[in-house]
């Protein structure tokens, strides 16, 4: 009998030593988790500054094309014909497309919004004026949602 009774407390102390290595590994386990969601929430923050890098390209890209071929069209001293006038409309209207998708990536949180704005804010205030001094407002919707959500002042 009083074997069964010593086997009993050592039953009781392994149990308690298994709970307490299991509550130890469940606080390691939360440690680590919370270190992978730091470092995936890095990785997110630097594949959107990544992303927002490219995208910045790509409208200074656009832009580069407008003002060159513009440029161009000054140095050659052209009256503008059909032709380069429908080419300067597109490289316009090129730039002018990529300006309203990166807006909209602004609208929708994708970008960061103070990136955007401190790249482009006199830009996009001085195209915003275009469009409506054109009635063309409504084509560039986002556009016109990022001046007015933001209230620039254009």
């Amino acid at each position: 009998m009083q074997y069964l009774i010593d086997n009993t407390n050592y039953i009781n102390i392994i149990i308690k030593l298994i709970q307490g290595l299991a509550s130890i590994g469940v606080v390691v386990g939360l440690i680590i988790a919370c270190l992978q969601l730091r470092n995936s929430s890095k990785n997110n923050r630097i594949n959107i500054l990544k992303t927002e890098f490219d995208a910045f390209e790509k409208i200074s890209n656009a832009e580069k094309k407008f003002v060159d071929y513009i440029e161009r069209l000054d140095l050659e001293k052209k009256q503008l014909d059909k032709k380069n006038n429908n080419l300067l409309n597109k490289k316009r209207e090129e730039y002018y497309k990529t300006l309203n998708l990166i807006c909209l990536y602004v609208l929708e949180k994708c970008f960061t919004k103070e990136h955007f704005l401190n790249e482009y804010e006199n830009k996009l205030l001085k195209i915003y004026k275009i469009l409506k001094n054109d009635n063309i407002l409504d084509k560039y919707i986002n556009i016109k949602d990022v001046v007015e959500k933001y209230s620039l002042k254009p």
